[in-house]
């Protein structure tokens, strides 16, 4: 699996390029104010707010066909479901993981 799904672009943005490029980088922004929002939940035990967060970037994620911050923002939203602070301690970290890469592609 790739880090990004251009195929599912093409057939969701008609890969655009501008757009694609404008969507990424809004997704880039936005990005590390959820994952700080993520970790003052985790450190609050605020399982709403964890599963909250885990959905909303689980959408944008999906959006923009990135799978593995897909599946690892599901793992978060399933954590706040769940009750459960490690299962969203290791999915927050696995997110972190996952968006150092995604940040370290390039789109051009």
């Amino acid at each position: 699996m790739k880090p990004i799904d251009i195929k599912q672009v093409k057939e969701r943005i008609g890969l655009n390029k501008k757009i694609f490029l404008k969507l990424i980088n809004m997704f880039r922004e936005e990005f590390p104010h959820k994952l700080k929002a993520l970790k003052a939940s985790i450190d609050e035990n605020d399982f709403n707010k964890i599963q909250e967060i885990g959905h909303h970037i689980k959408g944008s994620s999906a959006n923009l066909c990135l799978p593995y911050l897909q599946i690892e923002s599901s793992r978060m939203e399933t954590a706040g479901q769940e009750k459960d602070i490690q299962k969203a301690q290791k999915a927050y970290q696995n997110l972190n993981k996952e968006f150092e890469h995604f940040n370290n592609l390039t789109y051009s």
